[in-house]
């Protein structure tokens, strides 16, 4: 599904997202590649929408390889896959290049975040759909886009399962106390990015912001519906940011909760998440 013609980008005057082939040139860039810088390039078609997958890395050696082959292994045929490096110093980059004939864009430079690089990614995908997949993430099974694909609705939040690395249960959605859909499920269409891409001011919860914008149709944001994809299942790694710092993840989760819900909903998620807090920290302290 790859095609030397250029693709023809046509950027909406009222977004603030503007689509590209590539990034401005980085001072400290450390690498570039992937089928783009050959001229090859893919587009989505009429019965076979282009889904842009992108996977944000720093010093990620141990986990990268088993993500890159759960995206680039799916039975689907019209994915695009981006890769955003964050200056790793790893041997992150030698997994990259291992899999260049396969990547459709890679870039390794410095970035303020997780959200900026994801931030990057947006810039570059050129699909209709856009999913983040995150080193140490994975896309359970093969067919997973594919079964999934004719199931996919705009103007709809689409999502599926999410599975725990290491183990078998699948975590369900509670909007109010719990985690959140994780962004790892979600299948996104490119115009939820077209007013905003993900705050930068959140160091864990940008992705959780975002989502409640969907969401609930908060003032910038659209409203949206959610639609429950059956086929998608993604295994999400332990391994992130959001597992190494709960205070940080707590209190981010609280600001965000405290944007969107009401006053008891807010109240009742504050006693219930600093008791998830003083639990974590006793816990620690044994």
């Amino acid at each position: 599904m790859v095609t030397k013609g250029q693709p023809r980008i046509e950027n909406d005057p009222s977004s603030k997202v503007r689509t590209k082939l590539f990034l401005p040139s980085h001072p400290q860039r450390q690498g570039e590649g992937g089928l783009r810088t050959k001229g090859i390039v893919k587009k989505s078609l009429d019965n076979k929408p282009l889904v842009s997958v992108i996977t944000v890395v720093f010093n990620g050696q141990k986990h990268l390889e088993q993500t890159i082959q759960s995206v680039i292994n799916q039975s689907y045929n019209n994915v695009e896959y981006i890769l955003i490096d964050g200056g790793s110093t790893d041997g992150t980059l030698d997994i990259i290049r291992k899999y260049e004939h396969v990547i459709d864009y890679w870039i390794s430079e410095p970035d303020k975040d997780i959200y900026d690089a994801m931030n990057k990614g947006i810039e570059l995908a050129s699909g209709e759909w856009i999913n983040f997949m995150n080193a140490g993430d994975s896309i359970f099974q093969t067919d997973c886009l594919e079964k999934s694909i004719g199931e996919l609705k705009n103007q709809c939040l689409n999502f599926g399962f999410v599975v725990l690395s290491g183990s078998k249960n699948v975590r369900y959605i509670d909007f109010l106390t719990k985690n959140p859909i994780c962004h790892q499920a979600i299948i996104y269409h490119k115009s939820d990015f077209s007013k905003h891409k993900f705050d930068i001011q959140y160091k864990i919860f940008s992705d959780y912001d975002h989502l409640m914008g969907i969401i609930f149709g908060k003032k910038i944001f659209r409203p949206a519906t959610l639609n429950f994809l059956p086929s998608f299942a993604i295994q999400y790694g332990r391994n992130g940011i959001s597992s190494k710092n709960i205070n940080t993840r707590l209190r981010e989760l609280l600001i965000v909760q405290k944007k969107y819900h009401t006053f008891f909903e807010y109240a009742f998620s504050y006693i219930y998440n600093h008791i998830r807090m003083l639990k974590h920290s006793l816990t620690r302290q044994k």
